[in-house]
């Protein structure tokens, strides 16, 4: 990444390569300290929430480049390849997007609830850097044979869904890994959105995933799939596990809500669709 920024004329005041993302925080911070405004954070979805706590409501500008399984931020962003995030930082545009909030917490694109979370918690790091994308469905064979579906209860406002279900996926962005959660959905459009089918079988787990990988989710039976911009209040019984971007997060209840331009990011020229 530092030579692609170099040949397009970026001056590099420092680059590192790091272990952990608590060594990365740590080197944000540096960064932060030492008054450099734009700086380049290299890792998938998880990586850039990890950070995002950091920038948010500060004049420090995210630059994302994309180096994880899933990469859904970065595609929200415009951002699909190495070469795109560098031309993003020397000749893109800085905008403010959205950022969701769970229990307090600052996350960049989608958290999921139920069987998803419990997959995306178990996939090992070293089977997603070796097969990628393929490394969830690798995972995800014994958990779905052992799943219970859970009760779930989720309100807004004055609106009400309940459900018995395997999982729920909520997007502050547009995309759940490379498919569009919803094709109107944005970074930039203040909501919240929501999935989830009222079906328990192993079988409607399958097919549920078959239709995210091909975008077609909406068209399912017993599928509620909305997006608001009120704070969501989510219970399941039992409790459920939570992952957030990719990442263990903890149980329900959980409470969502959207940041409104919490974030300042670098995109491409040409992005039109997805950011302000």
């Amino acid at each position: 990444m530092p030579r692609l920024l170099r040949e397009r004329g970026v001056p590099i005041a420092g680059a590192e390569l790091l272990d952990s993302r608590e060594q990365l925080v740590k080197a944000v911070r540096r960064a932060m300290k030492s008054k450099i405004r734009r700086i380049v954070v290299c890792g998938g979805d998880g990586t850039q929430t990890s950070v995002v706590p950091h920038f948010a409501k500060r004049r420090y500008t995210l630059c994302v480049v994309p180096a994880g399984t899933g990469n859904s931020f970065a595609l929200g962003l415009g951002i699909d390849s190495f070469e795109s995030a560098a031309d993003a930082v020397a000749f893109g545009n800085e905008r403010r997007v959205d950022l969701g909030v769970v229990n307090g917490t600052y996350f960049a694109n989608f958290l999921t609830v139920g069987l998803s979370a419990q997959v995306a918690n178990e996939t090992p790091r070293s089977l997603k850097s070796i097969v990628g994308p393929a490394a969830y469905a690798v995972s995800a064979v014994v958990p779905l044979l052992l799943h219970r579906p859970f009760r779930a209860d989720i309100r807004w406002k004055r609106h009400r869904v309940r459900s018995k279900t395997h999982q729920i996926i909520l997007a502050n962005g547009r995309f759940y890994g490379h498919t569009p959660l919803s094709k109107d959905a944005t970074l930039s459009d203040g909501r919240i959105t929501v999935f989830v089918r009222d079906r328990t079988s192993t079988m409607s787990v399958v097919e549920t995933y078959v239709a995210l990988l091909r975008g077609a989710q909406a068209n399912l039976s017993g599928v509620d799939l909305w997006s608001t911009s009120k704070t969501i209040r989510l219970k399941t019984k039992p409790k459920a596990p939570v992952s957030v971007d990719g990442c263990e997060f903890g149980n329900t209840p959980i409470r969502i809500r959207v940041a409104r331009r919490a974030l300042r990011v670098m995109v491409p020229a040409c992005t039109e669709a997805h950011t302000p």
